[in-house]
């Protein structure tokens, strides 16, 4: 994923306009082809090598395998009559046609807006009322939920946008196969322009690697299976995953010595998370790496080279940062404030929401992040927390991570989120606790309060109470979601005191 790309920790601070810039790297692409083109370009040089492994069916797809079914989906999608300028929805779990399908509509223009199969009917509707999709691929599990969504966003039947189901047996449906039909005209495909970035399914390709797939929901044996029988080199879990794994007893079973790369992230990533992925790889000369990078932007910055406890890393090629304060007057090193980004390119705004792309850019283009942090003198960025999730206990700031990395160091906590959670007067948000125990641990919520109080200020206390919950609950990529977390200790107590445990 990462090893043959090119880093470094240089990292160069303007002094005059205040903006830090990664290192200038040149493209190893023509910069004049579209992403297209260059897909099918790097899909033609190594045809026999094998692309992506299916650990569900076992079947595997070479490059040449992998750019036919491109070329099909390309070719009958174009004689359908989608072309630039339409929007593709893709509401799929990983199977081994999406990413043909994904790399087709990119070589033919069409932007493609992919949703979590998870969504309920309420979220596919409001994605799919803003998106308008002329077609919408789904899974044979969720047909009925989008379908649904799309009767309540086009309630005319004869206006609905067809839906095309991957891997259903049903025949009252349309099956999305029927796109890889044969043309007779595949050798005569040429890619058209359209630039966007869709970097975590292409890297794999672009530096040799297999693609392993599951059309499963994560965990810990699958993940094992992952690494014994095709003995994964480089994975990418959230910490929340990360935590999960370590703490699983066949941990101490399992051979790691093929495993380089060990990236974490996708939110904040305690030290002491990486220390013992670092003590199970390093024997073998495996190491945990952090990063971070957006949507909007990519990738931002990693410790690819040196880590540094307590940063993410130094900048990526190609970005630029800003740390600006709520002025927006700029800072400089080792001045907190929220960060800027900017890549090489340009982000194109959120689509059919022109109010939120104007908020989220300022005037010289770079991405508003929303975290807040700072770069010191070595050029390594610390993020802090998330602008929206700090909170306040009085008129005292208090940064949920901060307490996180605390709460984690005790021994028989998996995972935590903190929130503030509101007195009982509404006057001001208190510090609480939810806490997924280890299993096997003896915890208690006097244990957690009195480590925390001997480790903060009084304003950070947790005078919202501690929760042990059975599970936090996730994005399907594993991102904690406080705002479902904050509900859930409402639903538990409406005004919890600092001494409470409550387990669910």
């Amino acid at each position: 994923m990462f090893v043959n790309s090119t880093f470094s920790n240089r990292v160069v601070y303007d002094t005059e306009t205040r903006t830090w810039h990664g290192p200038t790297v040149k493209s190893v692409f023509n910069p004049e082809a579209s992403l297209g083109q260059v897909i099918v370009e790097v899909l033609d040089r190594s045809p026999d090598r094998v692309i992506q492994q299916d650990m569900d069916t076992g079947r595997s797809l070479t490059y040449a395998e992998f750019k036919t079914r491109l070329v099909r989906f390309a070719q009958n999608l174009t004689s359908y009559g989608v072309c630039k300028g339409d929007m593709v929805t893709l509401a799929n779990a990983n199977s081994e046609n999406l990413a043909p399908l994904a790399c087709a509509l990119l070589t033919i223009g069409v932007p493609l807006n992919p949703l979590a199969p998870g969504f309920n009917e309420d979220d596919m509707a409001n994605m799919l009322q803003t998106t308008k999709p002329k077609l919408v691929f789904c899974d044979a599990d969720n047909y009925e939920v989008v379908r649904k969504a799309l009767q309540r966003v086009v309630p005319k039947e004869n206006q609905m946008p067809p839906i095309y189901v991957f891997e259903c047996s049903r025949s009252d449906v349309n099956h999305a196969e029927d796109f890889l039909k044969e043309t007779g005209q595949e050798e005569t495909f040429i890619a058209i322009y359209w630039a966007t970035g869709f970097s975590t399914m292409l890297n794999t390709f672009f530096n040799g690697a297999i693609r392993v797939i599951t059309r499963k929901p994560f965990n810990e044996q699958q993940f094992f299976e992952a690494i014994e029988k095709y003995r994964a080199d480089v994975v990418f879990t959230p910490p929340a995953y990360a935590s999960a794994v370590l703490a699983h007893p066949r941990i101490k079973t399992i051979d790691f010595s093929h495993l380089r790369l060990w990236a974490v992230g996708g939110s904040p990533v305690p030290e002491q998370l990486r220390d013992r992925i670092d003590e199970l790889l390093a024997p073998t000369g495996g190491r945990s790496v952090n990063g971070i990078g957006t949507s909007e932007v990519g990738g931002v910055a990693l410790d690819l080279i040196k880590r540094k406890p307590g940063f993410i890393g130094p900048l990526m090629p190609n970005v630029m940062i800003r740390i600006v304060d709520e002025d927006g007057t700029r800072l400089g090193v080792g001045e907190q404030g929220e960060v800027l980004m900017k890549a090489c390119y340009e982000f194109g705004g959120y689509y059919g929401n022109e109010e939120a792309s104007k908020s989220a850019i300022d005037a010289d283009g770079f991405f508003r992040s929303g975290d807040i942090g700072y770069i010191d003198e070595e050029g390594f960025l610390c993020l802090i927390d998330r602008k929206k999730d700090i909170f306040k206990y009085r008129n005292f700031h208090v940064s949920p991570t901060d307490l996180e990395a605390i709460i984690l160091r005790i021994d028989g906590v998996q995972n935590v989120c903190v929130v503030g959670v509101p007195d009982a007067d509404g006057a001001t948000d208190l510090p609480a606790a939810a806490i997924v125990r280890r299993p096997g641990a003896v915890l208690d919520a006097a244990q957690v309060c009195t480590f925390v109080d001997g480790q903060v200020s009084d304003f950070k206390r947790l005078r919202g109470g501690v929760y042990f919950v059975e599970q936090l609950p996730k994005t399907d990529s594993g991102k904690v979601l406080r705002r479902l977390v904050t509900k859930m200790i409402g639903d538990m107590n409406q005004h919890p005191q600092r001494d409470t445990a409550i387990t669910v």
